[in-house]
């Protein structure tokens, strides 16, 4: 899993993905943006973490996390985000 980025490294990602969309997204638009912005290859996309819940998602998780108490994005609904 070394080859994923780590949550740290998604975070500019998921805030350009946020801006250049100029409206709020949900949690599977921004991993779709973040995707492709990284260019990551869908064989890391379908690393499991734990359950149904893939490695991305989790780590995503927490780049939306760090980056919401950073004060860079919010959440104006439950699973859906954009720029502060």
């Amino acid at each position: 899993m070394n080859e994923l980025p780590r949550y740290q490294e998604l975070i500019p990602a998921l805030v350009k993905v946020l801006s250049d969309a100029g409206r709020p997204f949900s949690n599977q638009e921004i991993e779709s943006g973040v995707v492709a912005e990284l260019e990551i290859p869908s064989r890391l996309t379908q690393l499991i973490h734990s359950g149904n819940r893939t490695e991305l998602q989790y780590r995503l998780g927490w780049a939306r996390t760090k980056a919401k108490a950073d004060g860079k994005i919010v959440s104006p609904a439950r699973q859906t985000w954009r720029i502060a």
